[in-house]
């Protein structure tokens, strides 16, 4: 029987895939402007691509962007494991649902403040590139989208855990 997957996982492979994409992008962007410096092409190409570095700069901050939101879903974002540890069993899965729904309502409010900036970040246009600033901007109320949905999951998961007798021993919860 083959295992199908929710939507939801599909969307965590979806982000990942973007993630991929943007990295390699970027590497080339990056081999790119490698190659037009060196001094023997520089010398017989009289051509230096100055817009690499800004596509580079731009497709780092999706990556970042997205990333944060999978580092969300996979709870590898940075956590104080120590203290948890020496909670016990029942005040540790409170914890963790409270700061998933936290986490999830402050990505929510940038999220909505992300929208408000948009019309300003496109009347601005970066040097180099001939799109304007609304195309780097928009990974703002995007990625904090995605980390809200993240957050109201796991959040969900961590309600699941609190009604079962099993441990938990970090932050890192097992779906």
């Amino acid at each position: 029987m083959q295992n199908k997957k929710s939507w939801y996982e599909k969307t965590v492979l979806f982000e990942e895939c973007i993630e991929d994409a943007c990295f390699l992008i970027m590497f080339f962007s990056v081999l790119i402007q490698i190659v037009f410096r060196n001094k023997f092409i520089a010398s017989h190409v009289r051509y230096s691509p100055i817009w690499t570095e800004e596509l580079a700069r731009w497709l780092y901050v999706y990556i970042v962007f997205f990333g944060a939101g999978q580092a969300i879903h996979y709870r590898e974002h940075i956590g104080i494991d120590i203290i948890v540890g020496v909670l016990p069993q029942k005040v540790r899965k409170i914890l963790l649902f409270v700061v998933d729904i936290l986490l999830g309502v402050s990505s929510a409010v940038i999220t909505y403040f992300g929208i408000l900036n948009m019309p300003f970040a496109r009347r601005q246009s970066p040097i180099t590139l001939p799109v304007n600033n609304g195309m780097l901007y928009i990974v703002i109320p995007i990625g904090f989208a995605l980390m809200t949905i993240r957050s109201l999951v796991n959040a969900g998961i961590d309600l699941k855990h609190l009604q079962k007798k099993e441990q938990i021993n970090s932050l890192a919860v097992e779906r």
